[in-house]
């Protein structure tokens, strides 16, 4: 192999390719350097090139509309390619418009964007690229190998078999140097997990599991140190010596050695171009510019000191238009060229099935909120069973006890399963639209996907409470209406977890869906049939939508159905003429206007809510971004 600089390539007569590139172990680096090789790229695996052409974005919100990227050319024919500039410069706006990511409620772009010579349409991009934001957003409690897995299995093509899955796994891992932490759990703040780094690197393996020919990343180095910084870089590098995909990230201030890795740079001040090209060409135009590089300084640091906002630098974006004449752009470029198309998508029950693992496999990791939830359910079920209400009988005195213990019941269950529901879409929202977005599934299966498994972690904990309280409270002892009791519990429980759910799709953040269900819940226990009978709701009609939309109403309607009919009550004390003239749990339905519903009815409309809610939060997941 002949000698090299740093950072250049060369190809032998075979085709073999050499980088000079920092020595690694395990991830970290030595401070020495070594020529790293890869095969020769394959004919398939010719560059895609992205070509623009008087790219306008505007902001629609003002009068007029603000230009923000003004009149951007450029072609970009493959490589590792960053672009630059100081903070407001445009960046980010630039990638999400070649990305074909910009939110058009607010914006608005103009130009021609080409792969290859030829128009494409938004669904073919997605299918053959993939766009990393600067937060990683990964599933905190799966391990890297399953992260990758799940990952293969909805991104990769439909007909991969589960060995070039597996083998695609091991080849990212390890051109990313991240192999050794295979078997380690992402983390979060309850769980020590991965590095930041490593997180970083997880995050980009997801995205090149399907070979993508376009990389789009917002700010890759972002958070990290300099060396873990060089690491992302390097292997981002590798990709693109191999052929495997062309790749463009935002970058603010690389050190030089991660600035020698750019094949070309493109240079923005205030959404103009000031640059495009070849980073070895920089020296060349700085001096046309009458401002060569200092030898003291870096190429990048210098860079920015140029392009900085004021009004000493303002004839550098004067001179912008040159630029245009320096790097030609070529938008017949690869004319004979296919576009390649991505991977065929999966059908949705196979989409169902693969997010349905992996939910499961999420709520059973979170053992210890798990036995939480287990503990507050059995704590929350003796202090009812054991305090005011234990064993109530049905003498005089617990004509003053059952009502109460029954609604206490049914608004415990329902404020527990829906405050542990609430942060359930949220945290991972942000995670479904980036998937999403990268057409690993539908919004309808992620959706069922995750209903399913709320159902199923929702059932135990009304079951195991009505096991413990039905009989500490001494309610009828009787098969049927012990059932009926704890199916109207876990219906009880799923309605406010639906509201839950639905909210927090809505609203989008925790925040706000914690307000809003305190809203919700108050209104639902204020006319949930205790503190306003529907015999009291009857004379105040203008409040009767509110008594119907209740969930907590239908299910103390339903349950003081179950438990009152047939009950006898006793005169246990003396005189006897002291007792109630109530003696049956018919007497209490009928003066309560109880019996203005059925049991059936109850039932009936609290699977109505649920599903009603579940829709909505469906839809306020699929339109509300």
């Amino acid at each position: 192999m002949v000698d090299m600089e740093k950072g250049d390539e060369k190809r032998d007569e075979k085709g073999v390719v050499a980088v000079r590139v920092n020595e690694s172990r395990e991830g970290g680096f030595t401070g020495r350097e070594r020529t790293q090789t890869f095969s020769p790229i394959p004919v398939e695996n010719a560059p895609t090139v992205l070509t623009f052409s008087n790219i306008i974005v505007t902001l629609r919100t003002t009068t007029p509309p603000k230009i923000l990227l003004n009149d951007l050319s450029g072609s970009i024919p493959g490589g590792f390619w960053a672009i630059m500039g100081s903070s407001g410069s445009g960046k980010t706006l630039l990638l999400s418009a070649l990305s074909l990511r910009l939110d058009t409620k607010v914006l608005d772009m103009q130009g021609e964007i080409r792969l290859n010579g030829r128009p494409f349409s938004r669904g073919t991009l997605k299918s053959m690229s993939s766009y990393l934001m600067q937060e990683d957003l990964l599933h905190s409690e799966l391990t890297v190998q399953e992260t990758l897995t799940y990952a293969s299995q909805l991104r990769m093509a439909s007909g991969s078999t589960p060995k070039e899955r597996e083998d695609r796994i091991t080849e990212v891992l390890t051109m990313l140097g991240i192999d050794h932490i295979r078997n380690v759990i992402i983390g979060n703040t309850r769980r020590k997990g991965v590095s930041g780094g490593e997180r970083k690197r997880v995050s980009i393996a997801v995205e090149l599991l399907s070979r993508p020919k376009l990389v789009f990343l917002d700010e890759p180095t972002s958070g990290l140190d300099s060396t873990t910084s060089l690491a992302v870089c390097e292997a981002l590098k590798g990709f693109t010596v191999r052929g495997e995909c062309t790749v463009i990230c935002t970058i603010h201030q690389p050190q030089p050695k991660i600035f020698d890795l750019f094949d070309g740079v493109i240079l923005l001040k205030q959404g103009n171009m000031v640059y495009h090209g070849s980073t070895h060409k920089l020296d060349r135009f700085l001096i046309g510019l009458g401002l060569p590089l200092p030898a003291d300084m870096a190429m990048a640091d210098y860079l920015l000191n140029v392009i900085s906002p004021n009004e000493e630098n303002e004839h550098i974006v004067d001179r912008a238009s040159r630029i245009k004449h320096v790097v030609p752009v070529d938008l017949s470029f690869g004319q004979d060229k296919q576009i390649l198309e991505g991977n065929g998508p999966r059908t949705w029950f196979d989409q169902f099935y693969i997010l349905l693992q992996r939910n499961l496999q999420q709520y059973l990791r979170n053992s210890d909120l798990i036995f939480m939830n287990f503990m507050v359910t059995v704590v929350t079920a003796v202090f009812i069973g054991s305090g005011l209400w234990y064993q109530i009988g049905n003498g005089q005195a617990s004509l003053q006890t059952r009502l109460p213990s029954l609604f206490f019941c049914v608004v415990s269950q329902g404020i527990i399963a829906s405050l542990q529901t609430i942060n359930s879409f949220p945290t991972e929202r942000a995670i479904m639209l980036r998937e999403r977005q990268a057409g690993s599934y539908q919004v309808s299966s992620y959706f069922m996907a995750k209903t399913v498994v709320d159902v199923i972690s929702g059932l135990w904990s009304p079951i195991l409470f009505s096991v413990i309280t039905y009989f500490m409270i001494g309610y009828q002892v009787k098969p049927d209406k012990f059932f009926k009791f704890m199916f109207l519990m876990v219906l009880n429980s799923q309605a406010p977890m639906s509201a839950a759910t639905a909210i927090s799709c809505i609203c989008g953040t925790i925040e706000y869906s914690v307000v809003l269900l305190s809203v919700v819940i108050e209104g639902c226990r204020l006319f949930g049939g205790f503190f306003a009978s529907p015999a009291q709701m009857e004379s105040i009609p203008d409040w009767k939508f509110a008594d119907s939309l209740s969930f907590t109403k239908y299910a103390f309607v339903g349950v003081a159905l179950n438990e009152l009919s047939g009950l006898e009550i006793e005169c246990d004390i003396n005189p006897p003429s002291s007792c109630s003239p109530i003696t049956s749990g018919e007497q209490i339905i009928a003066a309560n206007g109880y019996d203005l519903t059925s049991l059936d009815f109850c039932i009936g409309m609290l699977i109505v809510l649920i599903v009603g809610a579940r829709i909505l939060a469906y839809v306020g997941l699929r339109y509300l971004k």
